[in-house]
């Protein structure tokens, strides 16, 4: 399971046009996950332990920002728009690493634990 604390995101997409990178950053405190991207994506979920394994089942909900693109090519409409993320994480401390589907498209994550909550 992700440990509480302050975790660093890594994301790319490999497409037709090349490679896409973004980053964000995500807290951790007794399961319950909130984080953002650089760019106002906002998501927020819980991660459980997986009983098949040393690792992390993640459920988000990712709230994308009026006429934002994603690194996938993906676009927000005026309103914006919600999706829904799920994946396992495995543990590899310091730096996890997993897959997600985002519109179809699968993403490469990296999650790179940076260090404690503050009291």
């Amino acid at each position: 399971m992700l440990d509480n604390g302050v975790y660093e995101l890594s994301f790319q997409h490999s497409g037709p046009l090349g490679a896409e990178f973004g980053d964000g950053l995500a807290l951790v405190r007794d399961g319950r996950i909130l984080g953002s991207d650089r760019f106002g994506g906002v998501f927020t979920g819980s991660c459980q332990p997986d009983p098949a394994g040393d690792g992390s089942l993640v459920e988000l909900r990712l709230a994308i920002p009026p006429h934002a693109e994603l690194i996938t090519g993906f676009t927000a409409g005026a309103d914006g728009a919600t999706l829904r993320i799920s994946t396992c994480l495995h543990r590899a401390a310091p730096v996890a690493k997993g897959v997600v589907e985002i519109a179809g498209e699968p993403i490469e994550v990296q999650v790179t634990y940076v260090g404690p909550l503050a009291a």
